[in-house]
């Protein structure tokens, strides 16, 4: 039945639902790496917060956000059909790019949890050289 079947770029028929809901999850995952990225571009703070991961810095938020896009368009190069999208990783090969964002986004999270809470916090103005507080003077000789 030609109606019930679509034929993805891999090669197999596959049910028409399993396309709707192939689309549908690559287009709330481009959705969600884009929204994250354009929040981080416009975000002046160090620190980000990620709805599972918790606070992390602003490079685990990118690499959550491109692994995000990435795997979403891949997921729509799959089921169209192949000329539309020639730069695509081989279907046979999804565990590849699912890995790779895994190594990406874990290392990330897991550097960021190696540093101490201090480290996350802005850096306090301090006196400066040439403000007149005294911070440009050194100390007098104890002898």
């Amino acid at each position: 039945m030609p109606s019930l079947f679509v034929i993805a770029s891999a090669g197999w028929p596959q049910p028409i639902w399993l396309t709707v809901m192939t689309a549908l999850l690559a287009a709330a995952l481009l959705a969600i790496g884009l929204r994250l990225l354009f929040r981080l571009r416009r975000g002046q703070s160090m620190m980000v917060r990620l709805p599972v991961l918790g606070p992390s810095s602003q490079a685990t938020g990118l690499a959550v956000s491109f692994s995000s896009i990435l795997i979403g368009y891949h997921l729509l190069a799959w089921i169209l059909p192949p000329d539309w999208l020639q730069l695509r990783v081989p279907i046979e090969r999804w565990w590849m790019l699912v890995a790779g964002a895994a190594v990406a986004i874990g290392s990330s999270w897991l550097i960021d949890r190696s540093e101490t809470p201090d480290e996350w916090r802005e850096p306090e103005p301090g006196p400066s050289i040439g403000d007149g507080s005294g911070g440009d003077r050194a100390d007098p000789p104890t002898g």
